[in-house]
């Protein structure tokens, strides 16, 4: 349709949601460089000891062993063992959001 009709085409130039180190790749590959992270809340990162030697990269990569599993009801895949270990970070992460204060 943009070759067609480009008066209907338009591109995010502005992402409120997302942190501008998570942006950085997607903007790169889809938007020429143009999209840009703008956030307008000075957000603090909080001391978790899984987030390594940078603790203000909003991203951290966990390694899980398990296998893809599917009920016989539903065309869709899950690994319990990702379910168990994303279930035990959210809890840790939430634990120390308490131990400091965040709500």
């Amino acid at each position: 349709y943009k070759e067609k009709l480009p008066e209907l085409s338009c591109r995010l130039r502005f992402n409120y949601r997302c942190h501008s180190d998570i942006l950085e790749l997607p903007s790169m590959l889809f938007y020429h460089g143009k999209m840009v992270a703008s956030r307008t809340s000075n957000i603090q990162p909080i001391k978790w000891r899984l987030l390594g030697p940078r603790p203000t990269f909003p991203v951290i990569f966990y390694a899980v062993q398990g296998h893809d599993e599917q009920a016989n009801d539903s065309p869709s895949f899950y690994n319990a063992s990702e379910v168990e270990a994303v279930t035990g970070l959210v809890r840790d992460l939430l634990d120390q959001c308490k131990a400091q204060g965040i709500t």
